[in-house]
């Protein structure tokens, strides 16, 4: 951004310029490709059960949460 006596002016970026960065090539090899392998909802919820168990795993071995047994003192 350029400032000009104290006023911001946005460059203003080609189609080109934007189609090269990496989130939205990633957002739109997303877009064009989900509608063509939309799962049943059964699969979706699984699927999203095991990224939450995968994530409190990572999570807990991150933080060291359960390394004390509650009746050891």
């Amino acid at each position: 951004m350029n400032v000009t006596s104290g006023h911001f002016i946005r460059e203003k970026k080609s189609l080109k310029q934007l189609l090269e960065l990496p989130f939205l090539r990633l957002l739109i090899l997303v877009l064009t490709i989900y509608p063509a392998i939309r799962m049943d909802n059964d699969i979706v919820l699984f699927l999203a059960g095991v990224g939450v168990l995968v994530f409190y795993l990572i999570f807990s071995a991150l933080t060291e949460m359960g390394t004390k047994l509650p009746w050891k003192k």
